[in-house]
């Protein structure tokens, strides 16, 4: 995963079928800090998989970053945490994940 001056932790607790999820969202977040200086202070604090969908902390954040953070946590949801296919968030023996069907039936 690339660097950016806000993702200094670089640990990422989730499965690899939303690291690209993530990359994406980094480069959004990138550019609109790019595009405006008054976000220079907005720091990512912790990305992880919390009952089946992304789950990220930050600080420093104002309602233009907070909006993406939402409509990326929100797609996870239909992504599989450990495939990156289509998926749904599921319950498996009290555990909740966003999976698609092959990798449900795997776990």
């Amino acid at each position: 995963m690339k660097q950016y001056k806000f993702w200094k932790h670089g640990s990422v607790e989730c499965g690899k079928g939303w690291h690209p999820l993530i990359e994406e969202l980094f480069e959004k977040i990138d550019e609109l800090i790019n595009n405006n200086p008054e976000l220079h202070d907005f720091q990512l604090l912790q990305i992880k998989e919390k009952f089946g969908k992304l789950t990220i902390y930050e600080n420093y954040c104002d309602d233009r970053v907070e909006q993406l953070l939402n409509e990326y946590c929100n797609k996870s949801l239909e992504i599989c945490e450990h495939c990156g296919d289509n998926g749904k968030l599921v319950v498996k023996y009290g555990w909740y994940q966003t999976l698609c069907e092959k990798c449900f039936d795997e776990k």
